[in-house]
């Protein structure tokens, strides 16, 4: 027991006494933080990611931004580990609007890697910023006629690949589809076409409501489909594959799922294919077939 002047506390009542989460200073009975400190730790938390885009927009330099965001998360109680999962959202967020309109630039890039320098290691907070990030780059890299060299393979390839012939991504757990007759690109309203005379860029937005027109589709097989410089793989098993070439692709077509390839000059190499994240697949094919066709100019 313990007397202070003539009240007794018991030793189980003090330790009863809680400091707050957020400010450390006690709390009160039975208490874990004071509300106005969860409240701004809360709003804190929503606002700050969507200063990101509006900091991409200013003529604010990283340093300068990196600092306002260090005293804005101390003020609000968050840590550095919060702060960093915060920023991550922030910078994807960021990424994200650019990629609704353009691709992002070299300053771009950057820019956007500094941020994530002088906020800590942002990237191995969201593997999905990671890889958003990792594709933006791939774009932009192949917008300048440069093949990126981001893909490690370790072990033996089912695949037998060229000389001079390298992997740019894998897309998983992909569906290939045969279409039912002759494919009517005219009378599919669904979808849109890809440019392959040009270098154009597709934005995120564009891909929402393009559904795949599973009625006139057959399911061929299911596996991983292989990006090269030079051609598609599509990997149904460890011995099973069908390769179409980028140079021999003459029409595309999006939709939200997928992607629909025609090869000339032979009908078995046309291929719809289903997959998780079509923006980057027709981006990224159109600008191989660019760069895989004899006569390009790039």
């Amino acid at each position: 027991m313990l007397a202070i002047g003539k009240r007794i506390i018991s030793e189980p009542t003090r330790l009863l006494r809680g400091h707050c989460i957020y400010c450390g200073r006690p709390a009160g009975f039975l208490r874990k933080f004071h509300e106005e400190c969860r409240d701004r730790h809360r709003r804190a938390s929503s606002v700050i990611p969507g200063f990101f885009p509006k900091f991409f927009d200013s003529d604010l330099t990283v340093e300068r931004f990196c600092e306002l965001l260090h005293a804005a998360a101390e003020a609000s109680f968050i840590k550095p580990a919060g702060l960093r999962t915060i920023a991550a959202t922030g910078v994807s967020k960021m990424v994200r609007r650019i990629l609704k309109q353009r691709l992002p630039t070299n300053a771009d890039i950057t820019r956007i890697v500094k941020i994530m320098e002088g906020l800590g290691d942002v990237l191995s907070e969201d593997p999905f910023l990671q890889e958003l990030f990792a594709k933006a780059d791939i774009l932009a890299q192949l917008d300048d006629g440069t093949i990126p060299e981001l893909i490690t393979v370790v072990g033996a390839m089912p695949i037998e690949m060229r000389r001079g012939e390298s992997i740019i991504w894998i897309f998983n757990h992909v569906t290939s589809y045969v279409n039912f007759g002759p494919v009517d690109i005219a009378g599919d309203s669904a979808g849109f076409d890809l440019e392959l005379d040009k270098v154009a860029y597709y934005g995120v937005g564009k891909f929402r409501r393009a559904a795949l027109p599973r009625g006139r589709l057959r399911e061929e097989g299911f596996g991983d489909l292989i990006v090269t410089n030079r051609n598609l793989y599509m990997l149904t098993s460890e011995t099973e594959s069908r390769r179409i070439p980028l140079a021999r692709i003459n029409s595309m077509r999006a939709y939200a799922e997928g992607v629909f390839i025609a090869c000339d000059p032979s009908a078995e190499r046309t291929r719809t294919f289903a997959l998780s994240d079509s923006w980057f697949a027709a981006n990224l094919v159109v600008r191989l077939v660019q760069l895989a066709r004899p006569n390009n100019s790039r």
